[in-house]
């Protein structure tokens, strides 16, 4: 599921639309406020990840041949990332230990199984 914001994800993009109607920064938050409500705000615990601006992040789960890591962005809400190792077959343990990490991470996100 994709989630849409009409709330601007930087600063820059936040000064480009006040500049496109003649306010100033503080005027144009209060009319994205009041046409759409609060801002989005990344969840509890979650860092922004270092060299990005718009990705924030939760503790990792890792084993040796995956990592997975929650993330949230601005615009499209949570997702969950995960590195491989190129061309490992995972063993079943690992993919019962991936797919419990996956299913915490969902969970952790709000979906119920079976959406």
């Amino acid at each position: 599921m994709t989630n849409a914001t009409n709330w601007p994800a930087t600063v820059r993009e936040l000064g480009e639309m006040a500049a496109n109607k003649d306010l100033d920064l503080s005027a144009m938050l209060a009319e994205l406020e009041a046409a759409h409500g609060p801002m989005p705000m990344p969840p509890a615990g979650y860092t922004l990840a270092p060299g990005c601006d718009d990705l924030w992040v939760a503790d990792e789960t890792m084993n040796r041949g995956w990592i997975m890591t929650p993330g949230w962005k601005f615009h499209t809400g949570h997702c969950i990332n995960v590195w491989t190792v190129q061309d490992r077959d995972l063993t079943p343990t690992e993919a019962l230990e991936l797919g419990t990490a996956l299913i915490t991470a969902a969970q952790a996100a709000g979906v119920a199984a079976g959406e």
